[in-house]
């Protein structure tokens, strides 16, 4: 235990003497370990927890099905008619319905248009949510449609401040006189992010498709049992006026899934996105811990001369690994938390309805995932210089053989992580080019409507276009990750050519031709690895652009168009990060470089 102790005195006393290499491996950790944790949170509060609803998990959303031609079929919004047929059915515990449309508010000196939503009878106890001040509509009110109305949070602090002035205040929606009786809770903007909500007027004469119905569905009762009781409903319909509703039937689905829609597979690629990106940090990383092993290979000897074992050799610079990981992980976690606020904003066109029901967080979950990363990473960083350690120690290598054991061997590792890199870099580019021109792709689409009309349409193409936009901050994070990679290559790789450059400069060889050689090697390493990149991106194009499919995100960009934007990017990061090492291979001194042998 007490050398244990003083190996990892010894290994923070050797990071303290490095800052700078000792900041930047930490703050890359924070950085992708805090991204995955920030994601996650996302993932965890709009997929995972239960909705905040009274019995969530009997909440169904119901749509009418159009039957076309053949056995083709069409889903859309129910009839106020068909809405009141439901509701009278018994086929539900219970049913309510909402109507959207948007309002000129009226209220003070400033105008403005909202989002309203016009509710049946019991909405707010069949949700299962209170007013934070306030009281509910009254079943007369309800029932009249009378002119009352339930503001949300943005609306209470921008036009009253915040306080209970709000209640028994008079707003103007198209001109017709409101009062206010009530503020929902902050997280409540089911649906589509609405302002206020007032008593629906639903006439059983009014066949036009534009509810929202939802059901809960009578205990014990499952989802499968639904079409039979569907069928009888659509059956009595049809006859009794077998021109309106001959060729329709109902069908329903569970709240959480029509919550989630195609908007969760996009908030997974983001995760899979930054899972990548801990991957190419851990490699990069890796690399720069393997550079760092090569330079105690002369400690290593000496510990060995003096009589350590293995373990005992190899111990600090694992202790090392532990001791960045942790302290990455733990910035990570608070950079996470600490941009809570601007994570919400920024995914907030991509989790409406859905993580605005519940503050993003480290429940027991994120902090179990980002626990389980940390670990994994940690594992990775350690094992990098361990092993090469525990070769160079396993071989035996006394002080004079020590620099004939290092430089090609090492050479090969760090060339072989940066070519890692490198791929999963190039691979992370090329989807991120794919997401962001389906999303410009589904915006300019002609879809035969007016798109600005449909609240859905306008939420489900900002979902695609914050989808894109932090999968390129993602991507871009990503490639100054691999110019770091490559820099740090083709330094270590100078600093073992010294000797090399020297002979040459001394027999004369110009600057332009030892440019040439530090420029050829991180060409080839950029090559292979974007090689590598194009085949894996090949081998997973089909999942991405199913999964964009199923998201209804438009035709896919071609392949040549993919890597006619991404090669670019990766070629200026190359030349990039060449520059440094390429000026110090020209500046060697002959003399310095020779004598230093």
């Amino acid at each position: 235990m007490g050398s244990l102790l003083q190996d990892l005195r010894y290994a923070r006393r050797a990071l303290a003497k490095t800052p700078g290499f000792t900041a930047t491996v930490i703050a890359t950790l924070a950085l992708a370990i805090g991204a995955n944790s920030a994601i996650f949170a996302v993932v965890d509060a709009a997929l995972l927890r239960p909705l905040p609803f009274r019995d969530s998990e009997r909440l169904v959303r119901v749509r009418d099905v159009q039957r076309l031609s053949g056995a083709a079929t069409r889903a859309i919004n129910t009839s106020p008619e068909n809405f009141l047929a439901l509701r009278d059915s018994g086929i539900f515990e219970d049913v309510v319905a909402q109507d959207f449309r948007r309002y000129n508010l009226s209220q003070g000196d400033r105008p403005e248009q909202v989002r309203g939503v016009g509710v049946s009878a019991g909405w707010l106890a069949f949700l299962g949510v209170r007013p934070v001040i306030g009281r509910d509509f009254l079943p007369e009110e309800a029932a009249a449609a009378g002119p009352v109305a339930l503001i949300g949070d943005r609306l209470w602090n921008e036009r009253f401040g915040g306080d209970g002035s709000a209640l028994g205040a008079s707003i103007l929606l198209d001109g017709r006189s409101f009062t206010v009786v009530g503020v929902l809770p902050r997280w409540m903007n089911f649906p589509y992010d609405a302002d206020l909500w007032i008593p629906g007027r639903f006439d059983a004469a009014d066949r036009t498709h534009r509810l929202n119905v939802f059901g809960r569905l009578r205990p014990g009762v499952s989802l499968a049992a639904l079409p039979s009781s569907f069928s009888g409903l659509a059956s009595r319909l049809a006859a009794a006026d077998p021109a309106t509703h001959a060729g329709w039937k109902f069908a329903a689905i569970p709240l959480r899934d029509e919550l989630v829609e195609d908007r969760a597979k996009i908030v997974l690629v983001l995760l899979a996105a930054v899972a990548l990106l801990l991957a190419i940090a851990c490699t990069n990383l890796a690399g720069m811990l393997l550079a760092r092993a090569a330079g105690r290979e002369t400690e290593l000897a000496i510990r060995r001369a003096l009589g350590a074992g293995i373990a005992r050799q190899i111990r600090p610079a694992v202790l090392e690994s532990v001791i960045l990981t942790a302290a990455g992980a733990g910035a990570g976690i608070l950079l996470a938390v600490w941009t809570r606020g601007l994570l919400a904003s920024l995914t907030a066109p991509l989790a409406h309805d859905l993580a605005a029901f519940a503050e993003l967080g480290l429940s027991p979950r994120v902090v179990a995932y980002t626990a389980g990363l940390s670990a994994l990473a940690m594992l990775l960083l350690a094992a990098a210089p361990a092993v090469r350690l525990f070769r160079t120690s396993s071989a035996g290598a006394g002080l004079l053989g020590v620099r004939a054991t290092a430089g090609a061997g090492h050479r090969r590792l760090l060339s072989t992580t940066t070519v890692a890199e490198i791929a999963l870099v190039f691979l992370m580019l090329q989807a991120a080019g794919v997401l962001a021109a389906n999303a410009s792709r589904l915006a300019n689409r002609d879809l035969g409507f007016d798109r600005a009309n449909l609240l859905t349409m306008r939420f489900f193409l900002a979902g695609p276009r914050q989808g894109a936009l932090l999968s390129s901050l993602v991507a871009g994070f990503a490639l100054l990750l691999a110019g770091l990679g490559i820099h740090g290559v083709l330094s270590y790789a100078v600093r073992m050519r010294r000797r090399e450059f020297g002979v040459r400069i001394a027999l004369g060889a110009s600057p332009s031709s030892i440019l040439r050689l530090v420029a050829s090697d991180g060409s080839r390493l950029s090559a292979a690895g974007a090689i590598l990149g194009a085949a894996a991106f090949l081998a997973s194009r089909g999942l991405l652009l199913k999964t964009l499919d199923a998201a209804g995100a438009g035709a896919p960009l071609s392949t040549a168009g993919v890597w006619i934007t991404a090669l670019p990017l990766l070629a200026f990061a190359v030349l990039a990060a060449c520059v440094l090492p390429a000026r110090r291979a020209i500046r060697v001194d002959p003399v310095e470089a020779l004598r230093s042998e």
